[in-house]
């Protein structure tokens, strides 16, 4: 096999000032609802029966109206999209960057959500044909889906849209290797992960690190964008052969058995180790022919 060339993973891009007013808002509408729920269930039920009752339903009508409007625009939106792209209905041959981010990969048919070109929910659904991808890269994006009851559908859909004989290449924080390093008091692994982070949250031991980083205790406001769930080798195996896959092996950085998704250094995080070790969990996930 001859050499991979390997490319110097992208520096980090800050948020325009538009994206992040719309990520403080939505933050502050998740804590929002979350202290409301809290505090209804804690009232008594003459307080939620009385003069509240008639706002509390004005809100749930109100709130269920915007998301009918939202949902009654997506197919549109995606429609213009895909043209934008060239891409329709009996498109073929894809390759998809699943949650792209600031790494958006030439050839690639690219998604995320806002301002990614390609605009999207994945739990919508992806709005394309059975069998249109050859190849699937989700890069440190299942761990931000509740598990199981939103990360299965999502690979699902992904086994969907893969030909026969495609491979989906996933990559997650390797919650097993912190486990590890926490059992072992491998202190220059979280001084590491810090080094390669700095940005993150300052813990007072290293059990609030591993258990921080697998979406363990995270607060409302990270209901958007924070971790839900923590994965190892053998609970995303089993997620995946639950999904339908039907060759699921353990890869490398660098080193997936596809050509074409010897990608991963186009993926800051992806690319983040100390040593000859990474942080991530690869995994190769073909479908069936």
């Amino acid at each position: 096999m001859p050499p991979v060339k390997r490319r110097r993973p992208p520096q980090a891009v800050s948020p325009g000032p538009a994206l992040r007013a719309a990520q403080r808002d939505l933050r502050s509408l998740a804590t929002l609802l979350h202290t409301l729920a809290g505090d209804l269930a804690a009232s008594a039920p003459s307080a939620r029966t009385g003069r509240l009752a008639p706002r509390i339903a004005r809100w749930r009508r109100e709130a269920r109206a915007v998301l009918g409007e939202l949902q009654s625009r997506r197919g549109a939106a995606l429609s213009a999209q895909l043209r934008a792209l060239g891409l329709g209905g009996a498109s073929q041959g894809l390759k998809l960057h699943l949650g792209a981010a600031d790494a958006s990969l030439p050839g690639w048919v690219n998604v995320d959500r806002w301002p990614a070109e390609l605009a999207m929910d994945l739990r919508w659904g992806l709005p394309f044909a059975d069998g249109a991808a050859d190849a699937v890269y989700l890069c440190h994006v299942l761990e931000h889906f509740y598990y199981p009851d939103e990360a299965l559908p999502v690979l699902e859909d992904i086994r969907r849209v893969l030909a026969p004989g495609g491979t989906a290449r996933i990559v997650v924080p390797d919650i097993g290797r912190s486990l590890r390093a926490y059992v072992g008091k491998d202190r220059k692994f979280f001084a590491a992960r810090r080094t390669n982070w700095p940005w993150w949250p300052k813990a007072v031991s290293r059990l609030e690190q591993v258990l921080g980083y697998a979406g363990v205790g995270a607060g409302p406001e990270s209901a958007l964008d924070g971790h839900k769930f923590g994965y190892d080798f053998e609970t995303l195996r089993a997620l995946l052969r639950r999904a339908g896959f039907a060759r699921v092996v353990r890869s490398h950085y660098m080193r997936s058995r596809i050509p074409g998704l010897r990608i991963d250094d186009a993926s800051r995080v992806a690319s983040a180790h100390f040593g000859r070790r990474y942080f991530s969990l690869f995994m190769d996930a073909q479908r069936g022919r």
